[in-house]
């Protein structure tokens, strides 16, 4: 669970981890509301970390204010660390 006082950075990481850790698929959308339920938060913090994971190609835009998971498990894992089980997701 996410304390409500965490700061967006904070968020990120935890967001990504969810990613990492098979929570979120690729190619799977997520939505503000979706997302601060799963982190126990109201949607208002939620907004920056989505904005920062877009801006760095972890999640794309789609209509409706919606984001949605990229192919980007490669990358990350390599970045961050994979998972066990990541590497069955990745590009060939």
């Amino acid at each position: 669970m996410v304390d409500r006082k965490k700061t967006p950075s904070i968020l990120i990481e935890q967001i990504r981890a969810a990613i990492l850790d098979g929570l979120y698929k690729p190619g799977e959308r997520l939505m503000e509301r979706d997302v601060a339920a799963q982190f126990h938060v109201s949607r208002s913090p939620v907004r920056e970390p989505l904005q920062a994971l877009e801006s760095e190609g972890t999640l794309a835009a789609t209509p409706r204010r919606q984001k949605r998971i990229t192919g980007f498990l490669q990358g990350l894992g390599e970045q961050y660390g994979s998972p066990p089980g990541v590497q069955l997701l990745q590009k060939a």
